[in-house]
């Protein structure tokens, strides 16, 4: 399996803990383009013995993402864990409350500047 690969099983394609940097030999934190300068490393049996004994038993969210990449690496399926969905699905509802909050305050800014309101 390539790294690409793994990233994309894992559902984070563009994140990366420092204990999985360790493990692929990659600089941290990374620098920019590292997905696809590393994209061709090969994910040895190694690597994934190593994974499996730092996140086997990780209940946080990047560590229950890498054990979807651990699982894609030794060919096993793509589980999606229920903590991991609901977590996934909070976080989601996070960013659009707060993407509504700036929009919000942009609208104000914008009001503010236009002369809409006086202090």
């Amino acid at each position: 399996m390539r790294f690409q690969e793994y990233l994309a099983a894992k559902g984070a394609i563009k994140t990366l803990t420092k204990k999985e940097a360790d493990i692929f030999g990659i600089p941290y934190p990374p620098a920019n383009g590292w997905p696809s300068r590393y994209s061709n490393v090969t994910v040895t049996p190694e690597m994934v013995d190593k994974l499996r004994a730092a996140f086997g038993r990780n209940s946080s969210a990047s560590g229950l993402r890498v054990q979807r990449g651990i699982a894609a690496a030794s060919g096993g399926e793509l589980p999606v864990p229920e903590k991991l969905a609901r977590q996934d699905d909070s976080e989601i509802e996070t960013l659009r409350r707060v993407r509504d909050a700036a929009r919000t305050l942009l609208n104000i800014a914008g009001m503010m500047s236009r002369g809409f309101w006086r202090h």
